[in-house]
């Protein structure tokens, strides 16, 4: 086969692979409530997303993009990912200097399950992977100055570049200086994203020190099959972990190569020490999605230099395990039954009457917004300040004596707020499921506290 065919299979090859793995999975994925949170946030002005963002975490370049581009439907921001994603695979396919097996680059980024996934989400993964993918190919180019602008226009997408900053001062002899430079004049303009950092909630990113997730956790996640998190995609079977593993590692001791070797290294050896002493960073997927382009680029390189049939056994390993990785992935989440949370604010606001106040707590207040009841009331009020995360704070005697005499409740099975309301009201049961309530409220003359127990009958469904 000529040069020139070959490279047009490859193309062609990678191009379909590419949109056989997201296609079905922006079809099949249900909503979850992170994608939730930011069709609520990017609907704010930029004023309001910014202030919000003081409140949660992350920085904001992704939000105000999306905002000004006018996405507010699900499908539209999800697009939006899909759109970087592509942006990314066409930066691989488009650098020449990396040469002839950038297409073997292209078709492994198809199939890495963490970039299939994270190309169809809502969230700022993919548009943060892509700027990465421009610093990527502009460091290989030589060109610091540009790597340097692509990292800071990451590092306001997501946290997750910062750990890539550090490539800047990986450069030749003749270029230290400028490398260097490169990296302060980077720094410095990255120190607002570092300063909202540093004004951000620790409760908000409390949850990844609950998860408890073992430090070298990137180390097995970073091939073509993971012990993913099963909320984000269905675990692969230890022994395939293995063999993926197996693969990435005979790539590595065959070929020997140190193209982007560099660019893997950093960015993981950042992560698991930031992880070592104490602060949260998310491995499952959401971090190997960002370092994806950096790791297809190394093994591609690494398969170049492997001898041919060795290059055949172990690229077609690789495509065959991370297909059957998204596959067995798309399978999955196309079986997944409805959020609970999600199914108990639908049915609320299909079933209470508009003019009927709705009150909201947890995570129920962004599910009962997101479900159709705009002016549904947070209870307490800080949940519709920080609806990323649950609110910390317990509820107010004043905020109780403002809610109205006769409402519906919304909120999960042991929530807090229940005790406080149940101080004050009357409580009915009108849905019950094993992780969410639907109550109406109805206050006494006195305020008698209620006794007793709720029925825990599950789906108990809404009557009137």
């Amino acid at each position: 086969m000529s040069r020139e065919r070959r490279i047009g299979l490859l193309a062609v090859s990678g191009g379909l692979l590419f949109l056989a793995a997201r296609i079905p999975l922006l079809v099949v994925r249900p909503a979850f409530y992170d994608e939730r949170f930011t069709m609520w946030l990017v609907a704010q002005s930029p004023s309001q997303i910014l202030a919000a963002l003081r409140h949660d975490s992350g920085p904001p370049l992704y939000y105000l993009l999306v905002h000004f581009l006018g996405a507010r439907s699900l499908v539209a921001i999800r697009a939006i990912s899909l759109v970087a994603a592509a942006g990314a695979w066409i930066a691989i396919a488009c650098a020449r200097r990396v040469g002839e097996w950038r297409w073997l680059a292209c078709i492994a980024l198809a199939v890495y399950p963490p970039a299939a996934l994270m190309a169809i989400d809502a969230r700022a993964y993919a548009l943060c992977a892509l700027f990465v993918t421009l610093a990527l190919v502009a460091w290989d180019a030589g060109r610091v100055d540009l790597a340097a602008l692509a990292l800071v226009g990451a590092a306001y997408t997501h946290d997750y570049a910062f750990f890539f900053f550090p490539l800047l001062l990986v450069a030749a002899r003749e270029r230290r200086v400028r490398a260097a430079l490169a990296f302060l004049g980077a720094t410095i303009l990255a120190i607002p994203a570092l300063l909202l950092a540093r004004v951000q909630p620790a409760e908000a990113i409390a949850w990844l020190r609950e998860l408890q997730l073992p430090p070298w956790q990137p180390l097995l996640n970073v091939s073509f099959a993971g012990r993913y998190a099963q909320s984000l995609f269905p675990p692969s079977p230890p022994i395939v972990v293995a063999i993926a593993l197996a693969i990435v590692i005979t790539a590595a001791v065959c070929s020997r190569s140190r193209a982007f070797a560099v660019a893997v290294a950093i960015p993981l050896a950042c992560a698991i020490g930031f992880s070592l002493a104490g602060h949260g960073v998310y491995f499952p997927l959401r971090f190997e999605s960002v370092l994806a382009p950096a790791f297809v680029l190394w093994f591609a390189a690494a398969l170049g230099r492997c001898s041919p049939r060795m290059r055949l056994v172990l690229f077609g390993g690789t495509v065959a395990i991370g297909a059957c990785t998204i596959a067995n992935g798309i399978r999955d989440l196309a079986s997944r039954p409805s959020d609970p949370f999600a199914l108990a604010a639908r049915a609320a606001v299909a079933h209470v009457a508009p003019r009927e106040p709705l009150v909201a707590s947890g995570f129920l207040w962004l599910e009962t917004v997101s479900a159709g009841r705009a002016n549904a009331i947070a209870l307490p009020r800080e949940q519709a300040v920080h609806p990323g995360w649950r609110a910390r704070n317990g509820v107010t005697a004043s905020e109780l004596d403002a809610l109205p005499d006769d409402f519906v409740w919304l909120g999960e099975r042991g929530a807090p707020e229940l005790r406080a309301l149940a101080s004050r009201f009357a409580l009915q049961r009108l849905y019950v499921s094993p992780e969410a309530l639907v109550l109406r409220a109805r206050r006494p003359r006195a305020f008698p506290r209620l006794t007793g127990t709720l029925h825990s009958d599950a789906h108990a469904p809404l009557h009137y």
